[in-house]
């Protein structure tokens, strides 16, 4: 956190400063989340192993070629 002299405070110019820091940042943060949406979706799409899938689920190894 940043100390702003008194005299500053209320100033327009630094207000103005402080609004695009927090729109800077809250962007940043919305791209970051946009892109862990768009992997985890890209994640559900692939097809998954089901062999280990059911393994892991029932925690044994299991023969479903047959």
């Amino acid at each position: 956190m940043q100390v702003i002299p008194t005299s500053q405070v209320n100033q327009p110019s630094t207000v103005q400063k402080q609004k695009e820091e927090l729109k800077a940042v809250e962007e940043k943060r919305a791209s970051e989340r946009a892109e862990k949406i768009k992997a985890q979706k890209e994640a559900d799409l692939k097809p998954q192993n089901n062999k280990t899938n059911l393994a892991k689920g029932l925690g044994k190894k299991i023969d479903v070629t047959a």
